[in-house]
């Protein structure tokens, strides 16, 4: 997997154990579904990531069959 530029390998780690535990804290307060969302979201919008029709079409089997166990 590519870093993003301009982090070390130490930097990427840490900040990928920060947003892990701050994550784990933020799933006890609000149910899995909205923190997931969210994260995926801001990665997408981040790093500039234009989904391909099989993620898009990923993306839509996946919500509903969520919404269905929650």
């Amino acid at each position: 997997m590519d870093q993003p530029s301009g982090l070390s390998t130490d930097e990427f780690t840490q900040g990928f154990a920060v947003s892990m535990t701050l994550m784990a804290r933020v799933v006890q307060v609000l149910p899995m579904g909205l923190p997931y969302a969210l994260w995926s979201g801001i990665g997408f919008v981040a790093y500039h990531q234009v989904p391909t029709h099989g993620q898009l079409v990923g993306m839509a089997a996946d919500y509903p069959g969520r919404a269905h166990i929650n």
